[in-house]
């Protein structure tokens, strides 16, 4: 089977390390530079400021109202583009840190929220003592990755182990299960923290991480251009594969088909078929003429939203005599 992928539209005003689509497919909201932009369709609403926002995906209530970028979330219906202050809450922003600060933790890099708003998951990186330079060593800990209840204000488990606080970190949070990625790739339920999956040794940077809408699979995009695809079970692990040129920056689940997008810096998005055992086969693709930073698909599945360094770009997937799923 092949697909095409081709260019239908652009959103206006916007760029993201991070994109997502609201469940309706109405509401598509992109985040980058501690900022947000939110757009209706394809109208623009607005941009939003998110001080401290470093990196992190973007999810949303169930119910389409909120959109969560990071450890933040924010009312989308107070979003205009009149300028009026919309109303943003950091969800963890209550969070009892005296211990941490005695150890000299501080809260930084990435972060991620459920969609219901009950679990955020964030990075902490180790400041070391005053006088000890960069690229000296550490007189602690390099840093942890903690799971965090936003609605008590508490801490639920130290889920990773950082040796570097400069070490790079992605992840991707469901209601159910979190995916960290850092020289390991591990997934956790989110209750309580405890392991699920994990893939040990040493392995290139991982620089994005994805759940597929199941949790049945995870996916991560490598530094050397590879992806790599596993069955959260342990069964039918897919090998990494040389799935670009140049650094693989994003990777993305279609919502109902066995299909995983990867873009990268080689300015190439790829779709690839994983229903078959062994390594998926690519089975669309499409010329961004910039470097990808984010992917998302449409929750109907009929189009994948591709943000690039200053523009996001809405592309239609069909098998080339109809689209996949005809949107509303």
């Amino acid at each position: 089977m092949t697909i095409e992928i081709e260019q239908v539209g652009e959103l206006p005003g916007g760029s993201g390390g991070a994109i997502a689509v609201d469940p309706s497919g109405n509401t598509t909201v992109a985040a980058a530079s501690s900022r947000a932009t939110v757009w209706n369709g394809d109208q623009l609403v607005g941009t939003v400021a998110l001080t401290g926002y470093r990196s992190g995906p973007v999810s949303f209530s169930a119910d389409g109202k909120r959109a969560h970028v990071g450890g933040f979330t924010i009312d989308l219906a107070s979003v205009t583009a009149s300028g009026s202050t919309p109303s943003i809450e950091l969800l963890s922003s209550g969070i009892d840190f005296s211990e941490r600060a005695a150890e000299r933790f501080y809260a930084a890099g990435v972060s991620a929220t459920s969609g219901d708003g009950g679990r955020c998951v964030a990075s902490f990186g180790y400041v070391p003592s005053r006088g000890i330079g960069d690229d000296e060593p550490n007189q602690g800990p390099g840093g942890q990755v903690v799971l965090i209840d936003p609605r008590t204000d508490s801490f639920v488990a130290v889920v990773t182990d950082l040796e570097d606080r400069h070490q790079a970190v992605a992840v991707h949070i469901t209601d159910s299960r979190v995916a960290v990625a850092t020289d390991v790739l591990a997934v956790f339920d989110t209750r309580d923290g405890s392991s699920i999956f994990s893939v040990a040794g040493a392995s290139p940077i991982r620089t994005d991480v994805r759940l597929s809408p199941d949790g049945t699979r995870v996916a991560a995009s490598r530094v050397d251009g590879t992806v790599e695809l596993h069955a959260v079970d342990g069964a039918g692990d897919a090998p990494a594969w040389a799935a670009h040129t140049d650094r693989a920056m994003a990777v993305a689940f279609h919502p109902r088909q066995p299909w995983l997008a990867t873009g990268g810096e080689d300015q190439q998005v790829k779709v690839w078929s994983y229903e078959a055992e062994g390594e998926p086969e690519m089975i669309g693709w499409f010329f961004a003429e910039d470097d990808v930073r984010a992917l998302a698909f449409h929750p109907h599945g009929g189009h994948l939203l591709v943000a690039i360094e200053d523009s996001v770009l809405v592309t239609e997937v069909s098998t080339g005599e109809m689209a996949v799923i005809e949107l509303a």
